[in-house]
């Protein structure tokens, strides 16, 4: 299901401990679903396709810097992803993946996030 948020699109498939994917430069959230849905199976995880800012049907930016493209992944993975999942441990509570320039976006998120990310992909 093709959603929005803040400018930002997004797919969700599934359901289950999420798996935020982040895809490469000049791509778009199709190009990493069409490389992951055929190949894996993913029971139990809820799979959640961004286009980064700018790129396929997401807004760009207004400033169209690696600062305001991870502020804009923050408040999505805050409001997506949600706070209402944390425990006082640190558990595998969501997933991160990133690819090409997704990757970069993928590590700050994971460092930011640091009490709330079980694993980095």
């Amino acid at each position: 299901m093709k959603m929005e948020f803040q400018g930002l699109t997004y797919e969700v498939m599934g359901e289950g401990i999420p798996i935020v994917f982040l895809h490469g430069l000049y791509l778009d959230r199709e190009s990493t679903m069409f490389f992951f849905e055929p190949q894996v199976r993913f029971n139990g995880f809820k799979r959640i396709y961004i286009d980064l800012p700018g790129m396929g049907s997401s807004i760009a930016t207004p400033s169209a810097s690696a600062n305001s493209i991870f502020d804009s992944l923050k408040n999505f993975i805050v409001s997506i992803v949600g706070q209402k999942k944390i425990h006082s441990f640190r558990t595998l509570i969501w997933c991160l993946y990133g690819s090409s320039v997704g990757s970069p976006f993928s590590k700050s998120s994971a460092l930011s996030f640091y009490d709330l990310s079980g694993n980095l992909c």
